[in-house]
């Protein structure tokens, strides 16, 4: 088994428009299998890039990176059977129930027959949504259809979950919601997670450690902790002004 869920080398991503946009510079990044990683930057500064990379959705231009000890040009298949993704953009099917959701992807994903029943059932309770499996899920408000698009990425039981901005545009109580599904599964299950946010207090409570992403460049990778010793102050959101004002 590979030590790590995540390693990187020298991982760029250029894009050739009018001119030249280089969304990830030179990126070297090791994470190890079992942790809950914070990815913390400004916009533009790559993380979304990065994931998509990872889950080989797109391409690099220079560099080599490894997802679960697969190569993600040479190995697409292994890592994206590896991997689960939740992106901001719903891609749930509305006109289903909840249940019919997860046993839509259940059958894409081959789970076996006689596992999925038991499965759904499991997810759904992980994120507090057993009493409305069988409702149509255009009733569904945004925090519940995010929570499902959690555990839909999860019905492979994946050995590694991209969490891309899960509580973008949430209120404040879904997005407690989200933070309590995303801990109640990474105690359950042995799962490493890879949490996208510009949200200091997400990154600082659920995260056992933070990279930070700025002009394309890792500027940190370190415990919260650390950092805070390394730059004196409580505050995580000063320690993130620093180290992007400075890259």
């Amino acid at each position: 088994m590979p030590e790590y869920a995540i390693q990187t080398f020298n991982l760029s991503k250029k894009y050739f428009l009018k001119k030249e946009i280089v969304a990830l510079d030179n990126v070297s990044l090791e994470i190890s299998k079992g942790e809950l990683f914070g990815l913390l930057g400004p916009n533009g500064s790559g993380k979304t890039t990065l994931i998509k990379i990872l889950c080989t959705l797109i391409e690099p231009t220079e560099g080599k990176a490894f997802v679960n000890g697969y190569d993600v040009m040479n190995e697409s298949l292994r890592v994206r059977k590896s991997v689960g993704f939740v992106s901001t953009e719903n891609t749930l099917y509305y006109k289903l129930t909840a249940f019919e959701n997860l046993e839509y992807y259940a059958s894409l994903y081959k789970v076996p027959k006689n596992e999925t029943k038991k499965r759904i059932e499991e997810l759904l309770e992980l994120v507090g949504l057993t009493s409305r499996a069988d409702d149509l899920v255009e009733r569904y408000s945004s925090g519940m259809r995010q929570r499902l698009s959690i555990i839909r990425s999860l019905i492979h039981s994946p050995d590694i979950l991209f969490l891309d901005e899960p509580t973008l545009g949430l209120d404040i109580v879904s997005a407690k919601q989200i933070r309590t599904s995303v801990k109640n599964f990474s105690k359950e299950r042995e799962c490493s997670i890879i949490l996208s946010t510009h949200d200091f207090r997400e990154a600082g409570e659920l995260s056992d450690r933070i990279g930070i992403l700025s002009n394309g460049k890792i500027v940190a990778a370190d415990k919260i902790e650390n950092l805070k010793k390394q730059f004196e102050t409580t505050s995580l959101e000063a320690i993130f002004e620093k180290l992007t004002s400075e890259a």
